[in-house]
């Protein structure tokens, strides 16, 4: 892994609105998680008080601009975790 993907010592990049703007009128979130009240993208959203981590991510359709440095790994494998809960033959 690149190792300035682990370095960053700034923690709240926010995502550009119309970026998110265009995933959203494909995808059509519902959580953020991984965000401040500031930069929430979705009505609904964790900060780092509420420790996405922790949480259960399950009946969501989850935006993640994750923060980057050493817990990177911790957030891929979080969604990776909560993706597996899905279920698509059940929509």
């Amino acid at each position: 892994m690149n190792s300035v993907l682990l370095s960053s010592t700034k923690m709240d990049w926010c995502t550009p609105m119309d970026f998110f703007e265009e995933l959203d009128a494909e995808f059509h979130f519902t959580l953020d998680a991984a965000a401040t009240p500031k930069s929430a993208k979705c009505l609904k959203y964790f900060t780092v008080e509420d420790n996405a981590l922790e949480q259960d991510w399950k009946g969501h359709v989850v935006f993640l601009n994750s923060p980057y440095g050493r817990t990177l790994g911790k957030w891929v494998e979080k969604a990776y975790r909560e993706g597996q809960k899905w279920n698509f033959n059940k929509q």
